[in-house]
């Protein structure tokens, strides 16, 4: 994962790397992809407060 800034704003960037097509099939069955979805949602929230300045 990185993050970038981009003027006033940031862009966060998530790489997942599967070494073979069957990690990456069980990954999917097991949810993975909804479980990034949600837990990027919630990264506003996390961050909201934070003063990178501070």
């Amino acid at each position: 994962m990185t993050f970038e800034q981009i003027g006033e704003s940031s862009r966060m960037t998530l790489r997942s790397v599967f070494h073979t097509d069957e990690a990456f099939a069980e990954a999917v069955e097991y949810g993975a992809e909804q479980g990034y979805v949600e837990g990027i949602g919630q990264i506003d929230a996390l961050l909201g407060g934070y003063d990178a300045g501070a």
